[in-house]
């Protein structure tokens, strides 16, 4: 019931110990295998976002501030809201263009004068996206 197999009298233990070292050899290397998948999944996801980011609202001094790293900053924010909206969203994927609509919403989120509610406007900005 567990999934034990039962030993008989006249097994070889040893070559029963083989089979599932075996197994469980070959289930490791599988694993190993997808994890080095999502990694390069990820990876190509993540340069295909970035890629439409630095590109986002080129006229807008919000997002080419150098002073503190603001502007990387903010474009790090967009990249993340949109990594995972896609993990999140297999079904829709990441398309061009996205990155113009989050990175308009984040933009009127993180200029509120209101601090302690342009603090969350990356929390926010993902949650109007989705």
């Amino acid at each position: 019931a567990d999934g034990a197999r039962r030993v008989r009298i006249g097994d070889d233990p040893l070559a029963i110990a083989r089979r599932a070292r075996a197994r469980s050899d070959a289930d490791e290397r599988e694993e190993k295998e997808r994890a080095w998948a999502r990694f390069f999944e990820n990876a190509a996801l993540l340069d295909e976002i970035r890629k439409d980011v630095v590109r986002t609202h080129p006229d807008l001094q919000f997002y080419l501030e150098t002073e503190c790293n603001l502007g990387q900053r903010r474009h790090a924010a967009l990249e993340r809201i949109l990594f995972v909206w896609a993990k999140l969203n297999k079904g829709v994927r990441y398309v061009q263009g996205m990155n113009e609509i989050v990175g308009t919403i984040y933009y009127v989120l993180a200029s509120d004068r209101n601090e302690d509610w342009a603090a969350e406007a990356e929390a926010d900005s993902y949650f109007l996206f989705n």
